[in-house]
Order: structure tokens, then C-alpha cells, then sequence
């Protein structure tokens, strides 16, 4: 005999979720609680609580067969949010990936161009702006840089990968730049 009972999938703060409902509602309620546990940190906010993945009926007692249903664990939904947030890091820090020909920084730029003071500037610049595109972080810079350019400092503790190419068109120390841009 079926059940005339409408199960519910779980309870997530708020009240219990039906069966239609619960992976959109979850995933939802995971993005609160990553929100509690970067800003919970630093602010007064309230925590977001708990959840149960029912594997009874509360109403009727019938089990409820979570994997048949596809129903989404709570680590399940973390994991997904976790993949969507990394690819969305790629896309985050404003950045060119490998020196223009134009670039500073590289042994093919004009000698002299610069001169001895203005490129040791640049050169001790925490971070330099690419001066053709300029709503992005100068490649050369971070490569002859290093961890010395706070850029690739961000991108290291954010685990963001910066993909810079070009490493051998970059002087190999900043002391042969500021030679190469000597008057």
C-alpha cells in the first residue's frame, strides 16, 4: 500500500524541506554556513544552525532510500560548492599571464628606456599595473618579483594559480634590469 504521506527530505533551519526541495535548499544553506565561518570570524553574526537528513519519515515512519531519491549529503554539497568557488578563482585576480613585448621588465625592451631611477621604483613596487592593459596585474613585475610582488603573495595564501608564462624574456635579476635601463 502506498503511503498517503508527503515525506520529508530533512530539516534545515527554517523547517522541514520536501523531497523536491532539498538540494536546492541545502546548497543554500551550505553558502550561509562558508558566509558564518569567514565573517563569523570577525563579525557578530548569528550562526546559521543545523541540519538532519532524515532517514525515517517522522510522519509515518517509512525509511527513506536518500540515494535513490538523489538526495545530496551535507558533505556532498559542500564539496560542490567548494569546486564551484575554485573555478571561479581562476577567473578572479586581474592578471596578464605572460609579458607584452613591451614590457620593462623584459631583455627586449629598449635599452636606456627607462633609466637607472625609475625602474628601480618600479622594480620596489609591491605591485605594478601592466601599462597596456591597465585594469591588470603587470606579468613581468610578478615574475622578476617573485613573493616580493604582493600579487603573488595574494594568489599563494588564496591557492589561486597564476599560470605565468615567459619566465626565460624577464631579466634574471632585478640588478641586470636596472643595468639594461641605465642612461
Amino acid at each position: 500500500m502506498v503511503s498517503a504521506c508527503k515525506h520529508p527530505a530533512g530539516y534545515i533551519p527554517g523547517g522541514e524541506v520536501s523531497f523536491e526541495d532539498w538540494n536546492d535548499k541545502l546548497a543554500a544553506f551550505v553558502a550561509k554556513v562558508v558566509d558564518f565561518n569567514v565573517r563569523g570570524q570577525r563579525d557578530q553574526i548569528e550562526h546559521p544552525g543545523f541540519i538532519q537528513e532524515f532517514k525515517f519519515c517522522p510522519h509515518c515512519g517509512e525509511p527513506i532510500d536518500r540515494v535513490a531519491q538523489g538526495f545530496l549529503t551535507y558533505g556532498q554539497a559542500f564539496e560542490q560548492h567548494d569546486a564551484a568557488n575554485e573555478a571561479d578563482k581562476k577567473s578572479k585576480l586581474p592578471h596578464m599571464k605572460k609579458p607584452c613585448r613591451d614590457c620593462p621588465f623584459t631583455k627586449a625592451s629598449l635599452k636606456g628606456w627607462l633609466g637607472e631611477q625609475r625602474i628601480t621604483s618600479h622594480l620596489a613596487a609591491d605591485t605594478f599595473v601592466c601599462h597596456k592593459k591597465q585594469d591588470m596585474q603587470c606579468a613581468g613585475h610578478m615574475l622578476i618579483n617573485g613573493f616580493d610582488n604582493a600579487f603573488v603573495r595574494i594568489a599563494a595564501r588564496m591557492r589561486i594559480p597564476l599560470d605565468l608564462s615567459g619566465a626565460e624574456l624577464v631579466f634574471e635579476s632585478k640588478a641586470a634590469c636596472i643595468e639594461h635601463h641605465k642612461n
